[in-house]
């Protein structure tokens, strides 16, 4: 993936391989730009002080796979053109990994949800995020469910159990709090017209069998491309041989196997449609959930408080019961928790995430820091060390993570620096990164924003120098 340019308002700026923005002084726009860029991709990014980012219309063209992408931003209406066709008018609020599956192909929520992570590193959390936290905003990255992703096991049951025993644990809580209430109120009977809240309660329960069932698509469709592959793999390495017309035999290969790209292409379509209906549902089904609480929100609160202090007066419960289910609840999630972490650090992936990581880290001067730290998902540890220590190593490990990724999806993304100069981070470390980077990675877009000239530790083809403001340094 390639940036070609950026249309912010009226104003231009075009991007090459190797692309620098920088200026004499801080608080010059540098920042605010970097911010827009990724805001104009659809992810939610703060404004920055002084500039209300949905105020702006923006206009990103970039290339991907041969192919030409323009993303119209509105504020939260996202327009996406593949080679000047309308694909789609998004919202970036409930539909933003539809918008970045189309611009990446890449399918898998998990791998969506972190891709900000793997290309951006922020100046104010970029140097300390190691392997879980905000990359920027509110927007996360989690290197279990990087994990998930990126290994072909499913690890989906494990999530969704967890977060079911979450919704269970809030909900006993919440229980608690109503005992506490109860010796409080005395009964008194109410008559509610409940007609149209049950209608929307029916369209509720509706909606979430679709979506359920719509889930289930979707991963039987994941699951029959990964059995395609095994399958091809499986057949190839039977030796088996086939006659031609000419009496010719030939040994069947991954070469000469005609139609299983297209197949997969075709799954690979069929995903992207599913996931947009997905997402469809999933925005229908927020909209029944407002009318309902506004249904609710029309009705006499005397009248709801005497209906809520009827059900509590009769709830057959203690709290001795609910604290006991809470217990048993945190156990169990505990103990899922743990199965989890030992099953994805145990992964292929997870140790070739971490070899990756020793031999960027090695590069920078800094793998005897790792020797004590053998899980990836426990990096975190490595946070009680600080200044070019801590750098190098955020460096190391986010390094490795988009080279452990770019070579599961073969999609190239761009890295975006912002401020390579942390705090006692020299020169000379500096131009070590750069140098991994070169070395490790010469088919990726370097875009970087800093206030030094870094012209002479790497090489810069576009550069942009910010004299007052953003706007007023664009074309």
């Amino acid at each position: 993936m390639k940036i070609i340019k950026i249309k912010i308002e009226n104003k231009h700026a075009y991007f090459g391989k190797h692309s620098l923005i920088t200026s004499n002084k801080n608080s010059a726009g540098k920042t605010t730009f970097i911010r827009l860029l990724l805001y104009s991709f659809g992810w939610n990014v703060p404004s920055t002080k002084g500039l209300q980012f949905k105020k702006l219309e923006t206009e990103l063209t970039l290339e991907n796979f041969d192919d030409i992408f323009q993303i119209n931003r509105n504020g939260d209406s996202v327009s996406v053109f593949k080679n000047d066709q309308l694909v789609g008018i998004f919202d970036s609020k409930n539909e933003l990994n539809t918008i970045l599956s189309i611009l990446t192909g890449v399918t898998q929520p998990q791998l969506l949800d972190n891709l900000l992570g793997l290309l951006y590193f922020d100046q104010e959390k970029g140097w300390t995020l190691l392997n879980r936290g905000n990359v920027i905003g509110s927007i996360k990255f989690n290197i279990e469910r990087l994990l998930e992703g990126l290994d072909d096991s499913n690890f989906d049951d494990y999530a969704e159990k967890i977060k079911d025993i979450d919704h269970q644990i809030q909900g006993y809580r919440n229980i608690l709090k109503i005992l506490a209430y109860q010796d409080k109120i005395r009964y008194e009977s109410t008559q509610i017209d409940w007609t149209y809240p049950d209608e929307l309660n029916d369209k509720l329960r509706l909606n979430k069998l679709d979506i359920s069932s719509l889930k289930v698509q979707i991963e039987s469709l994941n699951e029959a491309k990964r059995e395609n592959k095994r399958f091809k793999k499986m057949i190839t390495g039977f030796g088996l041989r086939v006659k031609t017309e000419s009496g010719e035999e030939v040994i069947v290969s991954e070469k000469n196997i005609i139609g299983f790209e297209e197949t997969q292409s075709f799954i690979d379509a069929r995903l992207s449609i599913l996931n947009r209906k997905y997402s469809t549902l999933l925005s229908n089904k927020s909209k029944i959930e407002l009318k309902l609480q506004e249904q609710m929100d029309l009705f006499d609160s005397e009248s709801q408080l005497q209906t809520f202090n009827s059900l509590v007066a009769n709830m057959n419960l203690n709290s001795s019961d609910v604290e006991k289910i809470i217990s048993n609840l945190k156990i169990e999630g505990t103990n899922l928790k743990k199965k989890l972490s030992t099953e994805i650090n145990n992964s292929a992936y997870s140790h070739k995430l971490y070899q990756k990581t020793m031999i960027f880290a090695k590069f920078l001067g800094v793998d005897q820091y790792l020797i004590d730290t053998p899980a990836v998902i426990k990096l975190n540890e490595l946070k009680k060390y600080s200044g070019a220590v801590l750098h190098l190593l955020v460096f190391s490990f986010r390094m490795a993570d988009l080279k452990v990724f770019q070579e599961k999806t073969s999609l190239i993304l761009p890295i975006v620096i912002d401020s390579p100069f942390g705090k006692e981070i020299s020169k000379d470390n500096v131009s070590l990164m750069y140098q991994l980077v070169h070395k490790y990675f010469p088919d990726n877009q370097i875009i970087t924003a800093s206030i030094e000239n870094i012209e002479d530790i790497t090489q810069i083809d576009k550069k942009y120098l910010f004299v007052d403001n953003m706007m007023d340094s664009l074309d």
